[in-house]
């Protein structure tokens, strides 16, 4: 996309690998993410490649229930239960969250995860990509936001974020 949009493009997997590799004291990382994400493979790779072993989960429900403005329900919690089980008996010590979404759930994922479990938003860290893009240099951007789902759900969601 870079090579072909005359606009910046900033990801959020690069800088969410490269801290959760700077994080990681066993090398045994999670990644959280949507069935697409994580069958990309996109993050998986880039971590073996740093070096680590890697455990990646889809969770498909997890956009839903925070969309839904429950991702402080038992609901969520029962659902965070269940998926974090796998990373649980990989023993994993840094997880990246690998959705945008997946952060306003970080209460409920490190008290299930653990204190010795480190959480890594993974768009976090993206403000290092943009060095060098118009944002960085002091110009201003005005906020445009164009809804493709069904619109309560995502003015709940804009509620949360904003």
């Amino acid at each position: 996309l870079r090579r072909r949009l005359s606009i910046p493009v900033i990801g959020v997997i690069g800088p969410g690998v490269r801290a959760a590799l700077a994080a990681t004291r066993n090398r045994r990382i999670g990644v959280l993410g949507t069935p697409t994400t994580i069958a990309s493979g996109a993050y998986q790779r880039e971590l073996v490649t740093g070096g680590a072993s890697v455990c990646a989960r889809s969770c498909p429900l997890f956009v839903p229930l925070i969309e839904e403005g429950w991702a402080g329900h038992p609901v969520a919690r029962r659902v965070a239960v269940e998926y974090l089980s796998l990373l649980r008996r990989y023993k994993v010590d840094t997880v990246i969250l690998g959705c945008t979404h997946y952060p306003l759930m970080k209460r409920i994922l490190a008290r299930i995860l653990g204190s010795r479990v480190r959480l890594v938003d993974s768009a976090a860290g993206h403000g290092d990509d943009r060095q060098g893009n118009g944002a960085c240099r002091g110009e201003t951007a005005g906020l445009s936001i164009c809804c493709l789902g069904e619109r309560p759900s995502w003015n709940r969601f804009v509620d949360l974020v904003l």
